[in-house]
C-alpha cells in the first residue's frame, strides 16, 4: 500500500510540476499577440508589438519582463527578450 500512495503522489507531482514550470513566454494566451501565426515563430512588427505591450496587464508585462531577466529564457527567447526590453525596460 505504502508502494502505491508514494507512486501516486509521484506521479501527481510530475503532473503538477509541468504546470508550475511553463512561464509567460510559454503561455499562448500571453505570447500570442506579438506574433504573427499560432505556433509563434514570426513576430509582429515593431507598431503591432507595441501596440500589444500596452494592452498587455501590469502583471503580465512584469511576469515577461522577470523571465527574460533569467539567462536560460533569455537565450530560449532571445529575439522577443531584446524587443521587450525596448518597449518596457
Amino acid at each position: 500500500m505504502k508502494i502505491r500512495t508514494a507512486c501516486l503522489g509521484a506521479l501527481t507531482l510530475t503532473v503538477l510540476s509541468g504546470t508550475v514550470f511553463a512561464g509567460a513566454l510559454d503561455e499562448p494566451t500571453i505570447m500570442g499577440a506579438f506574433y504573427t501565426d499560432q505556433a509563434m515563430q514570426t513576430m509582429q512588427s515593431d507598431e503591432k508589438m507595441k501596440v500589444a505591450w500596452k494592452r498587455m496587464s501590469k502583471e503580465n508585462q512584469a511576469k515577461v519582463m522577470k523571465e527574460c531577466q533569467d539567462a536560460a529564457m533569455r537565450k530560449t527567447h532571445a529575439q522577443f527578450c531584446e524587443k521587450v526590453q525596448a518597449l518596457g525596460g
